[in-house]
């Protein structure tokens, strides 16, 4: 007997700050096995989906879990911006999730998941301790356009 795949929990949109991680999962009910692949539409390759594979897309990210319910993307860029979603296949048929945005957050400069006076104060301290966290526009040196661009990012939040 045939039992077709179906999701009895779908992936929420999600925020993460630059260089963290966050993980997109999903509960599939059907027939086994089950095979999943996650896919993105990200800001690279709007309009496009492709097929995520457990490696190192570069400026991208490191995505591990591709071809389980829960797939993890590490060391996100502001480039891992976008849609994912995942396909699940059994030998009754296919199904697709519905597509979960994740938005990278570059005012959550401590990657508490929260935009506060905590993130200023973080930036701050680095920044008076010319640590290379506080090159927040990567230009390679760390100066005032920094700290603009940071109180510019932490006022539009997440």
């Amino acid at each position: 007997m045939c039992g077709a795949s179906s999701l009895a929990k779908q992936h929420a949109p999600l925020a993460v700050c630059p260089a963290g991680a966050k993980s997109l999962s999903l509960i599939a009910q059907g027939s086994n096995p089950l095979n999943y692949q996650w896919q993105g539409e990200i800001n690279q390759l709007p309009g496009t989906w492709i097929n995520i594979y457990d490696d190192t897309i570069p400026g991208v990210g490191d995505f591990s879990g591709s071809a389980t319910s829960t797939m993890t993307i590490s060391a996100a860029t502001l480039n891992a911006a976008g849609n994912y979603r995942c396909i699940i296949t059994n030998f009754c048929g296919t199904i697709t999730s519905n597509p979960a945005l994740l938005t990278i957050c570059p005012g959550d400069f401590n990657c508490d998941g929260h935009v506060d006076f905590f993130d200023y104060l973080d930036f701050v301290d680095a920044f008076s301790s010319n640590l290379s966290a506080a090159d927040f526009n990567a230009d390679g040196s760390i100066d005032f356009f920094d700290y603009l661009d940071f109180v510019d990012a932490l006022s539009l939040g997440c």
